[in-house]
């Protein structure tokens, strides 16, 4: 019976070793890419500075505030101007030619905040930044993380476990293999990268 045991634990330990060192680990580097691409063996690139959409999507155009996007001054505003930040959308209170397919303006004193805008790099308690009443974030939150781990992999995604504020950096985590409690897990990648809202 010895024996037998001793025969078996020679042949699990060089292959428990085999497949803990075969198994493919999704992984981020530096470098520069296509937007949306990601290059051989699961390696999504990041340009520097980039921002990785949970679905590996490079986001290109992030929106980020500059002179020309300045908070309006509300003394500015003549009581008769119906799009007071020039953005484009007039204020819900202005009916002076708009009409129903009008998309209204939830902030007329930021021409960063308005209906269709996309994603901005801003640090904010309020990132509705598209008036929609959605808060959303990219990366996301809370990814999802399951499998089995080394024998068939593991399923989920990437992002942030924890609250990071909107135009913060914070870690990226995403699901891997856990060697040492076998399964997977979300576990840090050594990518910091900011929190984008919309």
């Amino acid at each position: 019976m010895r024996r037998r045991l001793v025969a078996i634990a020679a042949f699990l330990t060089p292959l428990g070793a085999w497949m803990a060192c075969t198994f493919p680990e999704v992984t981020f580097e530096s470098g520069e890419a296509e937007a949306g691409t990601t290059e051989g063996g699961g390696v999504v690139t990041l340009e520097e500075g980039g921002i990785v959409a949970s679905d590996g999507a490079i986001l290109a155009d992030v929106i980020v505030r500059d002179d020309a996007t300045a908070r309006v001054d509300p003394d500015a505003c003549a009581p008769d101007d119906c799009d007071c930040d020039k953005d484009g959308y007039p204020r819900a209170d202005c009916d002076a030619g708009t009409d129903a397919a009008t998309a209204i303006d939830c902030d007329d004193l930021d021409p960063l905040r308005h209906p269709n805008q996309g994603w901005v790099d801003e640090e904010t308690d309020d990132p509705d930044w598209n008036c929609d009443g959605k808060l959303e974030y990219e990366p996301k939150r809370n990814p999802s993380c399951s499998g089995t781990g080394a024998l068939l992999g593991c399923r989920g995604g990437h992002g942030f476990i924890a609250e990071v504020k909107c135009g913060t950096e914070g870690d990226i985590y995403e699901c891997r293999s856990d060697a040492l409690l076998g399964g997977c897990a979300l576990k840090p990648n050594g990518v910091r990268v900011k929190q984008l809202c919309k």
